[in-house]
């Protein structure tokens, strides 16, 4: 064969393999997101349980919100400190949960896993200063889905709460 027909060749050739170069391509790109965003939300939990353990006191307040979240609204039963603790671990486990369920919300076992976390912070999301506007309106949902609440129950508005900080902060100074 002469060197015309081998171009020839190479030239036919050429666009499938091109082709197929591109769809292993593609499927390697969306294979290795995939895997990425699997590591990271584990990474989150886990950096997440890394602070119950780095802070144990925290725990006894939780297990006593898993069991009885509505004790997060009576300060005879949960105290200022411990609120303060508590909502600090609550928003920075709900900010973790949210992530997951942006990234991974289309898989039912992260949906599963966020639903499970999500009855960890039930109290703080009944009873305390949640402001639905700082999270996905998505994973919002999905918190009301989940526990069986409305909108209503849950959602604190941005400016009430300021109002009612500023308010607290006033009686404290007088």
């Amino acid at each position: 064969m002469d060197w015309q027909k081998w171009a020839q060749v190479a030239t036919i050739l050429s666009v499938p393999v091109g082709a197929a170069t591109i769809i292993v391509a593609g499927w390697t790109f969306i294979y290795n997101s995939n895997v990425q965003a699997d590591d990271t939300a584990s990474r989150s939990i886990q950096e997440h349980v890394k602070l119950w353990v780095e802070h144990p006191e925290l725990n006894d307040t939780q297990r006593q919100l898993r069991l009885s979240p509505e004790d997060l609204a009576d300060p005879d039963k949960v105290s200022d400190e411990d609120y303060d603790h508590y909502r600090n671990l609550a928003i920075h486990g709900l900010g973790v949960l949210e992530t997951i369920y942006v990234t991974r919300g289309d898989q039912e076992g992260w949906r599963n896993t966020v639903a499970g976390w999500l009855y960890e912070y039930e109290a703080a999301i009944r009873y305390g200063d949640f402001i639905c506007s700082d999270y996905n309106p998505d994973f919002v949902n999905f918190i009301a889905e989940t526990l069986n609440l409305s909108h209503d129950d849950f959602c604190v508005d941005r400016k009430d709460f300021l109002k009612e900080r500023e308010e607290e902060r006033e009686k404290e100074s007088s």
